[in-house]
Order: structure tokens, then sequence, then C-alpha cells
């Protein structure tokens, strides 16, 4: 649910942008880089929605976010104008040559790989880790890029949109710092997989909801005030639902636990045993085995 929430936001978002009229380059770069935040999604979706283990397979759509930096970054150096277009054209070549690579090093590192079911997530995944976490850094590295092309351009410029650009530089780059960590962690072990993958549907929400709003109320693009009002009540509808479903799922995660919970005391003191029980292990305290 919340990975489709993150995808029906990051659509629309680059929809208005990309069909904005005579389009800034930097409203150009920021709608290519939300392009990219619907195949994480579906990804992300068909890895928590299908128990298969072809399901582990999507680790090859969610890499491909590591492209996302190619377009991100250059926006920072094409707003609020076009002041350093060499620039950004190096940087934009070199991330993506970067992002290729790190991709197609990772879809050809876990092409014999085989799938394992990870308990802890509930979810399929290539049984990799080294390939998974040499990608789980890209996330830090992305973030410290935007945070750096932010930072630059907002001491470039002495116009009002320094502050604008500041924020939206610090917005994605704390986003990105806390998908990179927590996914780092979940794939030691340190914590569960469904809490990256909550930290990730709410920081991309919460951080592209963010952004575009900060950006649509400062670019000089011309935009109509109806269609924004439009787009900004559809996402925030959106926003809203994404908090709903991540308590909704809470509860239905400790519902699950505690009713697994009572069958197994109730299996212990004697019961029938259902009819869906697969295996029962003892343990003998008195001969430690």
């Amino acid at each position: 649910m919340s990975s489709l929430i993150a995808f029906s936001m990051s659509v629309l978002l680059t929809i208005y942008l990309l069909r904005l009229p005579d389009k800034s380059p930097a409203t150009l770069m920021l709608g290519t880089a939300l392009l990219m935040i619907p195949i994480m999604n579906v990804g992300y979706f068909l890895g928590a929605g299908f128990y298969h283990p072809l399901a582990a397979y999507h680790r090859w759509l969610t890499v491909l976010g590591s492209v996302f930096p190619a377009f991100l970054t250059p926006f920072f150096l094409y707003y609020p104008s076009r002041s350093s277009p060499r620039a950004a054209n190096i940087s934009m070549m070199i991330l993506l040559l970067i992002g290729v690579f790190i991709a197609g090093y990772f879809f050809i590192d876990t092409l014999h790989s085989d799938p394992v079911y990870l308990f802890s997530g509930h979810f399929w995944n290539i049984n990799n880790n080294r390939a998974s976490r040499i990608f789980g850094i890209v996330p830090l590295l992305n973030s410290i890029s935007f945070l750096l092309a932010g930072i630059w351009r907002a001491y470039t410029i002495k116009k009002k949109e320094r502050w604008a650009v500041l924020i939206m530089a610090i917005i994605p780059f704390f986003c990105g710092f806390a998908m990179g960590v927590t996914n780092l962690m979940s794939l030691s072990g340190l914590i569960g997989r469904e809490i990256f993958q909550n930290v990730y549907s709410i920081t991309a929400v919460v951080g592209f909801f963010t952004l575009f709003v900060i950006y649509i109320n400062n670019t000089r693009d011309r935009t109509d005030i109806m269609t924004r009002i439009i787009y900004i009540s559809l996402v925030t509808l959106l926003l809203v639902l994404q908090f709903m479903s991540y308590f909704s799922f809470s509860d239905r995660e400790v519902a699950f636990d505690r009713y697994h919970r009572q069958r197994l005391e109730l299996l212990l003191l004697g019961q029938k045993p259902p009819s869906d029980l697969v295996y029962l292990r003892e343990y003998d305290m008195r001969s430690d085995g």
C-alpha cells in the first residue's frame, strides 16, 4: 500500500512538471528525476505483494534508482536560472555513467544468485549480500551530491531564491540519508526490513511533497493557479493516506502476532493442532536439547 501511494504521488508530480509549457531546464531535470521514482516503487510493490521466488528480482527495478542523482543534482545547477549549463551537463553525464555502471554491476553480480525468502521482512530477495551492501551505499552518496550542489548554488546566487535552494537541497539529503542508513542496517540484520520499507515510503512521500510545494511556489515558469491547487490537494491527500496506511499496517502486524501467539499457547496446553501446522520444535530444558 505504501509503495503504491509513493508511486501515485511521484507519477502525479512528474506529469505536472513535464506538462508545463515552455518549461525551464530546472523543471525538466526535476520532472525527469521524479520519473525514476515510480520505477523503484513498482519494484518494491512487486517484492512486497507477490510471494514467489521470481519476486526476488524486484531488486533489478529498484537498482535503477542509481541514475536518479544524474538528474536531481543538475537541477540545482539550473535553478533559478540557467547560469551553469556546462557544469550541469558535465555533472549529469558523469553521474549518469556512474549510475549505469552501478546498475550494470548489480545485474551481472546477481544474475546467477539464488532467491531467498527473508522472514524478517516477509519478501523474497536475491541471495547476494555483497552486491546489496555495495548498492546500499549509493543513496548515501547520492544525498551528499544533492547537498553539495544545493549549498554551492545557494552560495553563488544573491537573490531571494537562495533560501528556497538551500531548503530544497536539505530535504533530499535527509531523505536519502535516512533511506541509505536504514537500508544498510536492514541488510546487516540490525533492524527488520519492514522498518526500512516504512522509512523509505514516508521519507519519499514527505520529501517529494515538500520539495514540490517549495519549487512550484518559487519557480519562474508559468503555472496555472487552479491546476496548482488541484495537484497540491491531490498530493496532500496522498500524504495523509501514507500516514494512515502506516498506522493501519502496524496494527495489522500486532494483531497477526497476537493471534498466532495465542494459538501457540493453546497448542502448548494440549489443544488439537491446527490444520495448517507444518512443524513443531520442542526444547527440553532438563537435557539441554
